[in-house]
């Protein structure tokens, strides 16, 4: 499962702005995450992890499905 995929997922119930505040960037940045499949820098993975609630390992592995 891609980064693109389990952001999807983890969000398609959220609020996307309230998600990309807590993260500490635009919606507009998130929105390239979820539609254009773009990846992160390392310390953006981070704080998306952490607004999402999961691992920073698991949302960057592509070997790791749905838990």
């Amino acid at each position: 499962m891609t980064l693109q995929e389990k952001l999807r997922r983890l969000t398609e119930t959220a609020n996307l702005a309230a998600v990309a505040w807590k993260a500490g960037m635009s919606p507009q940045n998130l929105s390239n995450y979820l539609v254009r499949g773009s990846s992160p820098l390392a310390g953006t993975a981070v704080k998306l992890a952490r607004a999402l609630g999961v691992d920073v390992g698991w949302l960057l592995s592509d070997e790791m499905g749905w838990p």
